[in-house]
């Protein structure tokens, strides 16, 4: 079953557009990556999906249901949880702060997720009440990744979780993004680490200059001659 259906969406910025008649699916309990080299408008289609941009064209339906007239803050109590690119968290608050924040956008306590965090990113634990701003590049993409366990979302969506990352932080991320979805999360990422990306994903997508040029397994992907030119070296 499609936890959440793109179909031919036409977006963009103002005069600008960006997306091509873009359609995909994510099914439930699935890891769809989308990859593509900068400017191929992978963020613009998160965006897009957590309803952070207008549509010109085209529909997103999310559990059967229309995001059409669905705001960004009611995305995410439907279930929608974002991780964008550049992370996203509040410099200015603790650890704690952030993570408490993420609570807000579930009906049920968030205590145990926030503690379920801990325990999964111990260095977070260690440095709850420390300024979010102080945290390495990849304890403060951590942070992010447990906003959105704690926002307990049904979809993770994340932008490019291995940017700025070193390589060892790369492979805990993603080790960590599969972990997620064996506890019962779906995840759609956009990523140009394709070789990362394709190994922690059961389905791809390509997309080049709005629009998708490939899809299929992430074993096809990756066999894909022009596909492993362009992405994998």
């Amino acid at each position: 079953m499609n936890l959440l259906h793109v179909d031919n969406i036409v977006a963009g910025y103002g005069p600008l557009t960006i997306l091509h008649g873009v359609s995909l699916a994510v099914d439930e309990g699935e890891i769809v990556c989308v990859l593509g080299a900068n400017g191929a408008g992978k963020s613009t289609l998160l965006r897009a999906v957590s309803r952070l941009i207008p549509l010109a064209a085209g529909t997103i339906s999310f559990r059967g249901k229309s995001l059409a007239r669905v705001r960004p803050h009611q995305a995410a109590a439907m279930g929608i949880s974002h991780v964008p690119e550049g992370r996203g968290i509040f410099g200015n608050l603790t650890v704690a702060e952030n993570l408490t924040l993420a609570t807000f956008a579930s009906h049920t306590s968030g205590a145990p997720r926030v503690s379920k965090v801990y325990e999964t990113f111990p260095v977070l634990g260690q440095r709850r009440g420390q300024l979010a701003s102080t945290l390495s590049g990849g304890e403060q993409q951590m942070l992010a990744i447990g906003r959105a366990i704690v926002s307990d979302g049904d979809l993770f969506v994340l932008d490019e979780p291995s940017m700025g990352l070193s390589p060892l932080f790369v492979k805990s991320v993603f080790s960590i993004i599969s972990e997620i979805n064996k506890q019962g999360k779906t995840v759609l990422v956009v990523e140009q680490n394709a070789t990362m990306a394709l190994s922690h994903s059961h389905r791809a997508y390509v997309l080049e200059n709005g629009k998708i040029v490939a899809e299929g397994t992430s074993r096809e992907i990756a066999r894909d001659e022009r596909i492993k030119k362009a992405y994998l070296g």
